[in-house]
């Protein structure tokens, strides 16, 4: 004799359903972060070597200024006021040997000065 299983009650369809789902939705989620690393991955990849070509081209356009220098093709004071008009930071500034100091500034007047008190309205009598 062939025995049936029982069938299942809607309640217990649902809860495997549910259960089903939670499941898919555990696996979506692991699957998302995978993805995830994987790009940040990929775009660590494309700023580092966006920074290396960087890197790279400010070096060849050094050595392609100091070539110049040395050659006597370029002035060493077109360099100076080059540089003279781009440094700013005093320890970039003193790489270079042949730059001046930046020029001393006076100080900034006050910035937000106290403003003086408006005279006392005059008040007369009846």
């Amino acid at each position: 004799m062939i025995q049936k299983t029982p069938r299942k009650t809607p309640q217990q369809r649902l809860s495997e359903l549910n259960e089903q789902q939670a499941q898919i939705e555990a696996e979506l989620k692991k699957k998302r972060a995978a993805i995830t690393r994987k790009k940040q991955q990929q775009q660590t990849k494309i700023n580092n070597q966006s920074r290396k070509a960087d890197t790279r081209r400010k070096v060849l356009i050094g050595a392609a200024v100091l070539h110049k220098l040395e050659a006597g093709e370029w002035p060493q004071e077109r360099l100076n006021a080059l540089l003279n008009g781009f440094l700013t930071r005093n320890d970039d500034r003193a790489l270079f040997s042949s730059l001046e100091p930046p020029p001393a500034t006076a100080p900034d007047p006050d910035p937000d000065p106290e403003p003086e008190p408006a005279p006392a309205p005059e008040i007369r009598g009846y």
